[in-house]
């Protein structure tokens, strides 16, 4: 069969992805700063975080000590209620006197409650055990910090892998390969891709996780389990609005000090709801703190199991919302590993056949063409790879997920101008997440109009191609294909190979073969029509192994004026030269 003269043949199954141009140094360059940066950034808070939990968990060996409290109180302070204590001990020969409750140097709690029960606990005058450091005498501790701590490294790792996986694909994303990876018959390097990435979405499932649990799913526990807590009437000891030092301006709380008895004894709690921590937005606490002057009565609610436990008010208000971000990442980390370790499989459905076909090394009889209906009587309906709402929702999913990230450094990046303490290298920075976000916001509009573009159907009449076959075939458009300026399928043969690059798997694709079907420009042929596909002779069938893939796809393209074109792929199944056919 002599060759088209638009057509390029497959040349083996070696053929690896040629390139007009390499990938350029100022590129290069770009990807590499930015993912030393996400390095940079990602490595500085892991460092911080693994320092804090090594020196608390070295407390740890400390030799545990007599020791007798001399003093025990609670103070207000500006970020919360400073619980003070001071001790005495003998190590070696020697008295000492420390003032530490734990390796943290404020001691401050933003609960009343938790102060409180501190100075219940280490009342003066009483005796405990107290934790020296051998090396240093003077230093010693009542209470082990927690090593939970910890856990948040996750949350900087991601940073980390971001960077590092955009650093290296900047230098190896053009990069001629060294070797061809061989073929595994046992899979083993395709479990370790998929090992990899279920790892990789661990991290983000993981750091989900942990936020959504301590800041917003125990929050939610609490205010569904509250239902039995006793109404209590108590007075109101002071309210402010409390202020909170952050890096990128103060956060505010509400702090109101109440007090109210249970079976005759005294107790004091300062939490306002179940929801913990600060954020912006002064006004508003203020307005609440305005509600409950100090000296007026009020009424909590108490724990009947832990009296010294009580809220002002038990739901949960908009703050709730913000549990939508950790749930962000949970989605993303468990549909992520889900899919790295069971949809990463080949899941084209088998064929239907009348009649038995033989079978040919390298093919396998249930390798079909994706998203292919058999419908018997020799005939298969093509549908699109992704259908158009699939495309919607996918859009939308990662402009939420990416846009609610970027949105809150944009409101910390703004707040810091309002009060004067702006970073010009810091804005700079966000600026580049904010343009990526807009585009993915424009990908989902254009999808969303997309959506309601003509939805094309193609029906092959065979059930069963094979090299050098020539079917015919026919299209139909569902929805006012006058509307579409120009239709164009096109037969598409494409090589997928990997290859190991050091440590790197890399896929190479090329299109070994490509032929214009059908084109129509005439509106009165374009709802529907029918044409022939000539399947070359001297090209390769549909192949699939762990390293090497041959796909033939008809590619749809309509052209809409003045609207978002539709582009769908159709893959197709090409078998095999069967015995006896010529």
């Amino acid at each position: 069969m002599a060759n088209h003269p638009h057509t390029k043949f497959f040349q083996g199954n070696t053929n690896t992805m040629r390139t007009d141009g390499k990938t350029g140094i100022i590129q290069r360059l770009f990807m590499s700063l930015f993912g030393l940066i996400f390095m940079a950034a990602g490595g500085f808070f892991a460092y911080m975080i693994l320092t804090d939990v090594w020196d608390n968990y070295q407390t740890r060996s400390w030799t545990k000590t007599p020791c007798v409290i001399m003093e025990s109180q609670v103070d207000v302070v500006r970020d919360g209620y400073r619980f003070r204590v001071g001790y005495q001990y003998s190590f070696n020969g020697r008295e000492w006197t420390s003032h530490k409750l734990n390796l943290k140097d404020d001691n401050v709690f933003s609960k009343v409650g938790e102060a409180d029960a501190k100075v219940r606990q280490y009342a003066p005058g009483g005796e405990t055990y107290c934790y020296v450091n051998p090396k240093m005498p003077g230093q010693s501790i009542l209470e082990f910090s927690s090593l939970a701590m910890g856990f948040a490294v996750f949350l900087p790792m991601i940073f980390i892998v971001i960077g590092a996986a955009v650093f290296i694909g900047g230098w190896t994303s053009s990069s001629k390969p060294e070797r061809q990876v061989r073929s595994k018959a046992d899979g083993g390097s395709s479990w370790k891709g998929r090992l990899g990435g279920a790892a990789f979405f661990s991290i983000f499932f993981l750091a989900g996780s942990l936020i959504g649990y301590y800041f917003f799913l125990s929050p939610w526990i609490n205010s569904l389990t509250s239902g039995d807590w006793k109404r209590t009437e108590c007075t109101i000891l002071s309210s402010r609005v409390q202020t909170h030092d952050g890096d990128d301006g103060d956060t505010y709380s509400v702090d109101i000090l109440y007090a109210y008895e249970v079976n005759g004894r005294a107790y004091r709690s300062s939490q306002y709801s179940f929801m913990t921590g600060s954020s912006s937005g002064y006004s508003g606490k203020k307005e609440i703190v305005r509600r409950y002057p100090a000296g007026s009565q009020a009424v909590c609610y108490v724990n009947p199991d832990d009296p010294s436990e009580a809220v002002l008010n038990k739901s949960l208000g908009g703050m709730a919302w913000f549990a939508i971000l950790p749930l962000i990442f949970m989605i993303v980390g468990g549909v992520g590993i889900l899919y790295s370790l069971f949809g990463a499989k080949d899941k084209r459905p088998s064929y239907t056949r009348s009649r038995k076909r033989p079978q040919t090394a390298g093919f396998s009889e249930s390798f079909k063409g994706e998203n292919a209906d058999v419908t018997g009587g020799g005939m298969t309906i093509l549908k699109p790879k992704y259908s158009p709402w699939f495309k919607v929702f996918g859009s939308l999913f990662a402009a939420v997920f990416w846009n609610g990230i970027v949105g809150i450094a944009v409101f910390q990046c703004v707040k810091g101008w309002m009060t004067g303490n702006g970073s010009i290298g810091f804005t700079i920075f966000i600026s580049i997440f904010v343009l990526i976000g807009i585009a993915i916001i424009f990908g989902f509009f254009h999808a969303v109009l997309a959506a309601f573009n003509p939805k094309l159907t193609i029906t092959l009449f065979s059930d069963f191609i094979c090299i050098g076959d020539e079917v015919s075939f026919n299209w139909e458009f569902k929805g006012s294909a006058n509307r579409i300026s120009r239709f164009t399928l096109t037969l598409t043969g494409t090589e997928a190979a990997s290859y190991r690059r050091g440590t790197d798997t890399i896929t190479a694709t090329h299109n070994f073969y490509q032929m214009v079907v059908t084109e129509q420009t005439n509106a009165a042929f374009m709802q529907r029509g029918q044409g022939r596909i000539a399947i070359p002779g001297e090209s390769m069938h549909t192949f699939k192994s762990s390293n090497n893939e041959i796909m033939w796809v008809l590619k749809a393209h309509c052209d809409i004026s003045k609207w978002p074109d539709t582009k769908d792929d159709y893959t197709i199944s090409i078998h095999p030269l069967q015995e006896g056919r010529f």
